[in-house]
């Protein structure tokens, strides 16, 4: 994987990074050099400011492993993934951006054929080209929930729709023209997709918190997302509050039925943010009746 892969993995764990530093004896530090890293990640790609980042990024990786060590009685589960096994992923992340950086920089620009790695100024000209697109980027509306929870997601995508919710903006694995294309990796095209503005619309169910793909979709989400963009829906009789104390997701988060009541106040949440428009007290109650909840 080359440098500008490895780049843009970096900043998309940027917010899991840190999220998991906070309880870490050595935090302050460790946030310091995170900010160093993350403000020369977007410079120019010069030797200077690659080596620099080299230096920094074995700093950080020291840290990590260190706090890790010193740590281990804090946080045990962090996003519904073993501690221990996703720490051995992140510094992976570390490390191939490390890696990456070193060949960079043991390579001569001028030495390289069509076929190489890129040059530095090809470098720079790639990532000012991601910034841009990640802020033309839509703001998606991603329904996450279990693959046993499938028919609810899928009335919940038919009311959306009815409700007049731009079709291009929603995200939903289990509804075929809202997922992605046969073959392409689902975690790659939701880490493509989640931006601080989206908005996270949870199922909420036994299933769901059972479920490590659902928890790791929830870490990812609450990592990046604002909390005020996070809309739970959860089964009557389910126990939220004590599975919401097994994640990072604060007990205190608002959240409501998987009925009409609950469909209503997803309503208003939706108009607040300008996702739809005001419809008559007639027309909603229409559409409710047509979802048949």
């Amino acid at each position: 994987m080359n440098l500008i892969d490895n780049v843009e993995i970096f900043n998309i764990s940027l917010p899991n990074f840190r999220e998991r530093i906070k309880n870490f004896r050595n935090s302050d530090k460790m946030e310091s050099e995170l900010d160093r890293i993350s403000h020369l990640l977007n410079l120019n790609f010069t030797k200077t400011s690659l080596s620099l980042l080299s230096s920094l990024l074995h700093s950080f990786k020291n840290n990590y492993e260190v706090s890790k060590r010193s740590n281990l009685g804090h946080s045990l589960n962090v996003f519904g993934i073993d501690y221990i096994g996703s720490d051995k992923a992140n510094l992976e992340i570390i490390s191939n951006l490390k890696e990456s950086i070193d060949l960079k920089l043991n390579q001569e620009d001028e030495d390289m054929s069509d076929n190489s790695e890129p040059t530095i100024k090809e470098i720079n000209d790639m990532v000012n080209r991601l910034k841009k697109e990640d802020e033309n980027r839509e703001n998606y509306i991603f329904i996450s929930h279990s693959m046993k929870d499938v028919k609810k997601a899928r009335k919940l995508v038919d009311y959306l729709e009815k409700l007049g919710v731009d079709t291009e903006i929603i995200i939903c694995t289990s509804v075929e023209k809202y997922s992605p294309e046969v073959g392409e990796d689902i975690i790659d095209y939701l880490k493509q997709k989640i931006k601080k503005d989206s908005l996270f619309i949870y199922i909420a169910s036994e299933e769901y918190f059972s479920s490590y793909f659902c928890l790791n979709e929830m870490g990812a989400a609450w990592a990046t997302i604002e909390a005020k963009n996070h809309f739970i829906l959860k089964g009557q009789d389910f126990d939220l509050q004590s599975n919401l104390s097994r994640t990072v997701i604060r007990n205190t988060m608002k959240y409501t039925e998987y009925s009409e009541k609950g469909f209503t106040d997803l309503f208003e949440f939706l108009k607040k943010r300008k996702y739809v428009e005001e419809l008559g007290s007639s027309k909603f109650k229409h559409i409710l009746d047509l979802v048949n909840l």
